[in-house]
């Protein structure tokens, strides 16, 4: 629905086609700081006291990193399902939820060691599916460091 709305506002400016993956922004782009670890709800501590930490780690373990102890953990999967989701093609149909809960599976995990600032390439094999599901622009602190290529982000 959004790229037929994207296409049909083209033609009435008689724009160049810019659905494709190149991204205009009008911030600068910095290098991603390592993910603070913290809680991004004001219950992260009394539910870890009630167990969900155990409970339900797929949420509570990317939101609230704090109470359940996953600061410095190693990049990983908050499912059991992530490898069987990333085989069947979701780090690409549904990049949103894969790329924040499957790291490990989408392959989303760099260490700090991996930047690489002047290369024009793409780091991760995911990046051309994602940039057509505007990824760049979505999700632009990743994509526009590990997907510079596809997003036309360096030449």
């Amino acid at each position: 629905m959004i790229l037929k709305d994207i296409l049909k506002i083209q033609k009435l400016y008689n724009c160049a086609n810019t659905t494709g993956v190149s991204v205009v922004t009008e911030r600068p782009i910095t290098r991603p700081q390592p993910e603070t670890c913290a809680d991004n709800n004001k219950y992260c501590d009394t539910w870890e006291k009630i167990g969900e930490c155990k409970k339900n780690p797929t949420w509570m373990h990317v939101n609230c990193k704090k109470s359940c102890r996953q600061c410095g953990v190693e990049c990983s999967d908050n499912s059991e399902h992530c490898k069987y989701w990333a085989k069947n093609g979701e780090c690409a149909q549904n990049p949103s939820y894969m790329s924040r809960f499957c790291k490990k599976s989408c392959g989303v995990c760099h260490a700090s060691a991996d930047f690489i600032s002047d290369e024009c390439r793409d780091h991760n094999t995911h990046c051309k599916e994602w940039g057509k599901k505007l990824q760049c622009r979505a999700n632009p602190n990743y994509m526009l460091i590990w997907c510079r290529k596809t997003c036309g982000h360096c030449q």
